[in-house]
């Protein structure tokens, strides 16, 4: 075999290795954009998370406050259903009073 033939093979094996690295070079760019997207969504739905949590959290700090509210205004409530009832009797006894005078 000549020497031509060792040239040639080499050039084509080096056109082989061109080629294979232009395509992974392009192919490197568009996973390194992707990734830059991809790291970008990410901070971006962390943010979001953090700010649901600490919505969360600082619903979960008015809940006991509430709570304790609510049962205010039931005592509050009982107290007065209560006063109605014995305004009631007072009125059924001034009634039947009335009556016998």
């Amino acid at each position: 075999m000549s020497v031509t033939f060792f040239w040639l093979v080499a050039i084509a094996s080096n056109l082989c290795l061109i080629g294979v690295n232009y395509i992974l070079w392009r192919k490197v760019r568009r996973w390194h954009q992707d990734l830059r997207l991809s790291r970008h969504r990410f901070a971006l739905n962390e943010r979001k998370i953090k700010i649901v949590v600490e919505d969360l959290i600082q619903q979960a700090d008015v809940i006991p406050a509430t709570t304790q509210q609510i049962q205010m205004k039931k005592q509050q409530g009982q107290q007065v259903i209560a006063q109605i009832k014995l305004l009631q009797q007072l009125l059924r006894a001034l009634v039947f009073v009335r009556r016998r005078l």
